[in-house]
């Protein structure tokens, strides 16, 4: 539901050394495809009047130029918003100098908790935007989560209730361009309706979309000019420049990651949820990493190890370079599988930021297992929860949590799973079949949030005669 992540291999160092939590923003790549285009000026649903932040925003976005920016929002307009910049100079910066994705992640990260009416606005001023549809339709996913009054209005603006809505091309259609090398480009991946997407594949309507992947990588492959070799398992198209016995090693770790998942959810056992396969490449070297996301997907990698790349075409492709640090780089890998897998699963619903990165921790840590983590993360959260005096702040309503959140989602769902694993399940299946996260966490578990919370609180004090 995410924008450009900063390298999760910072938290996993943190949580491997027991190092002080670090103070760091963290913005999280929303699953959702998209691509770097130029936007049409367009007056925003902000407040035409100014309105000055009691207490600055931290945001990462960029340019339209790509430039990566850092710092603090300190007040915004309809026309813009002020950035204090990480090197404590003032900046201001127009709405229009940003794309659709950033323009949510701003706008978003501005928006206070539970405002229906604000992520509403959102919503409608992103279908405005070129680029934009995909992120209009998380913002008023949001808005009727908050505020189920409004579907019908929701349903005029996106043509969810017209009868046949126009086929649109999918986020994904950069291979469509011709690969250097190549005779002609490979057929461009055109989005079907979402039910159509999300649905059950015939074994010859599967083949087709993994010939056409695999078309769509070739190009991607040629076009950065870095070869990769194939090694196509049960769920996934693994490329790599890796040594063979590693590549099938790290293979291996995410179709186990797969299977997890697919015992915990209760899919059929065999039963393959991807649009074709879960897409991975896998680069030895971090240069080679860097230019692929710059040149293929038009993102800044910045700092990061991996990112995940989720599309409206119901394609999942995730990034990686080989980290030198083997548990590092295997939990980032599992992390980042999980993301794919809850986006293709049930439905195309988003399920929020904590469930979503406390899922992918939780699995991570399970199937990359180091035998002194469990217990630095619990300190983590302890700790986090400590210095804001058990308050989660936004950990709930964020679209993105906060790095100090990430021991706390982790032990979290740890914790909801141990407590009830059927709940926990309901939890999520409800999600994906409509329902707002917190109505379908409240009816699952049969306890309001507040109290849920307490209980795992509680479960985090050190017993009596422990450290």
């Amino acid at each position: 539901m995410f924008s450009n992540r900063f390298a999760l291999s910072v938290i996993l160092l943190v949580m491997r050394r027991g190092a002080p939590i670090l103070r760091l923003q963290f913005i999280s790549l929303a699953c959702a495809g998209w691509c770097c285009v130029l936007l049409a000026s367009v007056a925003l649903a902000a407040p035409a009047e100014r309105v000055t932040l009691e207490k600055p925003v931290q945001i990462t976005f960029d340019e339209r130029d790509h430039a990566h920016r850092r710092g603090r929002v300190t007040a915004y307009d309809r026309q813009g918003f002020d950035l204090l910049t990480a090197k404590g100079r003032p900046a201001r910066i127009a709405w229009s100098e940003l794309d659709a994705r950033d323009v949510y992640g701003v706008r978003s990260s501005l928006i206070p908790p539970g405002d229906a009416s604000a992520w509403l606005a959102l919503g409608r001023d992103l279908r405005k935007l070129e680029g934009g549809e995909d992120w209009s339709t998380q913002a008023l996913d949001r808005a009727v989560q908050i505020d189920p009054s409004l579907k019908d209005e929701i349903d005029r603006i996106t043509g969810r209730d017209a009868a046949a809505p126009p086929a649109t091309q999918a986020a994904d259609s950069e291979p469509s361009r011709p690969a250097v090398g190549s005779a002609a480009p490979p057929p461009p991946v055109v989005a079907a309706p979402r039910e159509r997407v999300w649905g059950t594949l015939s074994d010859s309507e599967q083949a087709e979309q993994i010939g056409r992947l695999k078309e769509i990588a070739a190009a991607e492959i040629a076009k950065v000019g870095r070869p990769l070799q194939l090694r196509e398992t049960r769920y996934f198209l693994f490329y790599s420049d890796l040594p063979a016995a590693e590549a099938e090693h790290w293979s291996g770790l995410v179709d186990r990651m797969y299977g997890r998942l697919a015992e915990l959810f209760g899919v059929t056992r065999g039963r393959n949820i991807w649009r074709g396969k879960g897409v991975l490449f896998v680069f030895a070297d971090r240069a080679d990493y860097r230019r692929f996301e710059r040149e293929l997907r038009g993102v800044e990698p910045g700092e990061s190890a991996g990112m995940t790349h989720c599309f409206d075409d119901g394609a999942v492709k995730i990034v990686f370079y080989r980290q030198p640090e083997e548990l590092v780089f295997a939990h980032v890998l599992v992390h980042e599988a999980v993301h794919g897998f809850v986006h293709r699963y049930r439905t195309s619903a988003a399920v929020p930021s904590w469930a979503n990165e406390g899922l992918a921790e939780a699995i991570a840590s399970e199937l990359a297992p180091d035998p002194s983590r469990a217990a630095r993360v619990t300190s983590l959260a302890r700790r986090g929860l400590a210095l804001h005096k058990d308050k989660l702040d936004d950990f709930f309503a964020a679209g993105h949590i906060d790095l100090w959140h990430y021991a706390v989602a982790e032990t979290l769902c740890q914790d909801m799973i141990r407590t009830n694993k059927k709940a926990y399940v309901d939890f999520i299946n409800g999600i994906k079949d409509g329902k707002p996260w917190q109505q379908s966490l409240e009816s699952s578990y049969q306890l309001p949030l507040a109290k849920l919370v307490q209980g795992y609180i509680e479960s985090l004090k050190p017993k009596a005669g422990t450290r």
